[in-house]
């Protein structure tokens, strides 16, 4: 999971406190100046930052919420050259680093700015229930639903283009090019998990999963509007 679904994630989590909910607005912030040095060293964090985290539980309690992060840390020692890659895709602008890849869409400004348009995974393997799904509220730059079947998980997600700017852990993994419904988008194979994410035009979509490589391009492949 990227770092923006995260967010949205733990947002919808907390709102589920009720009353007891903070307001988290700019008005109710107490503002503080951070230091030029902590600055910089948070922005070299978080450039370095090469996770995926996965939302593990929430309980049924009202004011109780558990949240358990998975953090899956692969190492390897493969390293792709910049200008390959980039020559590689023709709807992703892409930047790589020793831990990930920095993966942005090329400008498109027809895209739609909003969620006119809702898109679903219509194939999902039986067992596999929904345990999460965040609301589709203004100002949100994705919709993210979660699937599980004990151990076993799939992130489906739906990005507004202009809003996709995610890394992506490449550290010793190639992404490689595959095209889902006559669409361009990328694979990348961490072993445990695979990450594929694809632009259909109007939005980016992303699944992650620790499924069989065959079962989630079937997945993949079976994503439609609803009408």
């Amino acid at each position: 999971m990227t770092d923006k679904q995260f967010d949205v994630f733990l947002e919808n989590t907390i709102k589920n406190f009720g009353e007891d909910y903070i307001d988290f607005s700019e008005e109710t912030i107490i503002q503080h100046t951070f230091s030029k040095k902590f600055e910089r060293k948070m922005a070299r964090l978080i450039r370095r930052q090469k996770s995926f985290y996965f939302p593990m539980i929430r309980t049924p309690l009202r004011r109780t919420v558990t949240i358990m992060v998975t953090v899956i840390i692969i190492l390897s020692t493969t390293v792709i050259s910049v200008s390959a890659l980039r020559e590689a895709f023709i709807r992703f602008i892409t930047e790589i680093f020793d831990t990930h890849t920095e993966v942005q869409t090329i400008q498109d400004d027809t895209a739609p700015e909003s969620f006119e348009d809702i898109y679903v995974i219509t194939n999902i393997p039986d067992g596999f229930e929904i345990v999460f799904q965040n609301d589709n509220a203004e100002g949100i730059p994705l919709l993210m639903t979660e699937y599980r079947n004990g151990q076993q998980r799939i992130i489906f997600s739906q990005y507004i283009k202009s809003r996709y700017d995610v890394n992506v852990n490449t550290e010793g993994y190639e992404m490689e090019r595959i095209y889902i419904n006559g669409n361009e988008g990328f694979m990348v194979d961490m072993v445990n998990d695979y990450y594929i994410a694809w632009d259909n035009g109007d939005y980016i979509f992303e699944i992650v999963g620790n499924v069989d490589e065959n079962i989630l391009i079937d997945i993949t492949n079976s994503v439609q509007k609803i009408e």
